[in-house]
């Protein structure tokens, strides 16, 4: 047992690296040059065996495709900026496994006084991949849904035109047996159509009321809208990212126009660059504020960039589309729930950052 802290600190600088090597978190450091510095096993064994002993002293940028270097070079420049970033990375390793990882970064000073980042990232591969997999999920049951009641509801209504054109044509000679049976169809069939009818539109209901205002999963969410997106993302080489997201009291279809509608500006609205848009999340009193940021061409020009929340505004008068209806939709949808929306050119350099408030829970 030990008797004093000394003993204690001892042990644990000594214990230290093996605590930090053993880790099944990345753990690494980099230099105001965004080169390593440090990297546990875990981190190392994201490369090539031989390729790991030349990783101290280089940013590896290389090593990764243009966008993700891209990402983890703008990460490194808010860190060293704002002292702090948090986001959810998708990696894939030298076997070609693709990762997700949530990775913090936080800016420290060296014994020597020099800024540098250190960074902790946790594998959630698996949990992401759930979250996909019920968003991708959901995306399908309302598929099916609407493409069961129209192939339900189409053959039926051809049963009910047939059996009219039967009765209506007068080269038809049916006998009287024939005509009971026929007569018992048709009511059969109707009553059918409107039993479809019935339990689409109960469903309906069902699907408005539990979307009134209900725990919502912003995460879960995000996944449906790039998965709804995912051609458009492809299409334009882009990086649709976010910090680890809250769960809070919303109506879920809304929020998930909301995001929709606000990914799709950022990619309408890119630059020469590779698009890379980020959704961010913290905590602040009882609201939740959310930031999107993105690397596109911004808003030039605008001394008033809150009035193109308003209807029939757009970012370029030369534009015959982008009436404006999405961003100002998206300010009716955070002010239904209670919320802010506003541009946040303060201390921007390039792109353009859309910033709102959510409150954590609803009030009647």
């Amino acid at each position: 047992m030990y008797t004093n802290f000394l003993d204690f600190q001892d042990v644990s600088l000594e214990f230290l690296p093996a605590m930090l090597s053993g880790s099944g978190n990345l753990i690494f450091a980099k230099d105001d040059q965004f080169r390593i510095i440090y990297a546990n096993d875990a981190f190392l064994e994201l490369y090539p065996p031989d390729v790991r002993p030349t990783i101290l002293g280089r940013t590896t940028a290389e090593n990764f495709t243009d966008l993700e270097a891209q990402v983890f070079f703008a990460e490194d420049r808010k860190t060293f900026k704002e002292g702090y970033s948090e986001l959810i990375e998708n990696l894939v390793d030298y076997k070609g496994d693709k990762k997700t990882f949530h990775i913090k970064k936080i800016r420290y000073n060296s014994k020597d006084g020099e800024a540098c980042i250190l960074g902790i990232g946790t594998d959630i591969t698996q949990i992401s991949l759930r979250e996909q997999k019920i968003a991708e999920n959901n995306i399908q049951l309302q598929k099916f849904a609407e493409i069961a009641a129209h192939d339900l509801r189409s053959p039926l209504s051809t049963i009910m035109l047939s059996l009219d054109l039967v009765f209506l044509d007068k080269k038809t000679s049916l006998s009287d047996d024939s005509k009971k049976y026929m007569d018992f169809i048709k009511p059969c069939v109707s009553g059918l159509m409107h039993q479809i009818e019935n339990t689409l539109n109960l469903q309906k209901k069902k699907e408005i009321e539990s979307n009134s205002f209900q725990e919502c999963d912003i995460k879960i969410v995000f996944e449906e809208v790039r998965y709804n997106l995912s051609k458009k993302i492809i299409d334009n080489n882009a990086a649709v990212l976010s910090s680890n997201l809250p769960i809070i009291d919303a109506n879920q279809t809304l929020i998930r126009q909301l995001l929709q509608n606000l990914i799709e500006n950022s990619l309408k609205y890119k630059s020469d660059l590779m698009p890379i848009i980020i959704l961010r999340a913290e905590q602040k009193d009882d609201v939740f504020q959310f930031s999107l940021e993105d690397n596109g061409i911004g808003i030039v020009g605008e001394e008033d960039p809150d009035r193109l929340f308003l209807i029939n505004e757009r970012v370029d008068e030369t534009e015959v589309d982008g009436l404006g209806i999405g961003l100002s939709l998206c300010k009716k949808i955070v002010e239904t729930h209670g919320g802010k929306i506003w541009f946040d050119q303060e201390n921007r350099e390039a792109g353009c950052k859309i910033c709102f408030t959510l409150p954590i829970f609803h009030f009647e």
